[in-house]
């Protein structure tokens, strides 16, 4: 149940402010409808930030939201992908331990 309670503090307010930029809350608090604004961390571009995760909808910085905003429709179809193709990756690698190591 703990992330139900930090989803429903980060969606208490209508923009949310996550200070850890590596986390899936950003793109949790877009499900629920809210603006997620990522705290930019000392020496990390958003170039560098962009790729840890799926970004779309999440502003790096307040001077991004209107960019973010922009994104936010790709953001679902996204999401959506990446879960397909992690149920792909454990299907292969299920089926690759059981061809190792014998079906019981």
């Amino acid at each position: 149940m703990k992330i139900i309670k930090n989803i429903t503090l980060l969606t208490s307010t209508r923009d949310s402010k996550i200070n850890d930029p590596s986390t899936l809350y950003s793109n949790l608090v877009l499900l629920c409808g809210c603006q997620s604004v990522v705290i930019p961390s000392e020496g990390i571009s958003e170039n560098d930030w962009k790729p840890n995760y799926i970004s779309y909808g999440v502003a790096y910085g307040f001077e991004n939201i209107p960019k973010a905003r922009d994104t936010i429709p790709l953001m679902r179809e996204a999401l959506l992908l990446a879960a397909a193709q992690s149920q792909e990756l454990v299907r292969l690698f299920v089926k690759e331990v059981d061809e190792y190591f014998g079906a019981y």
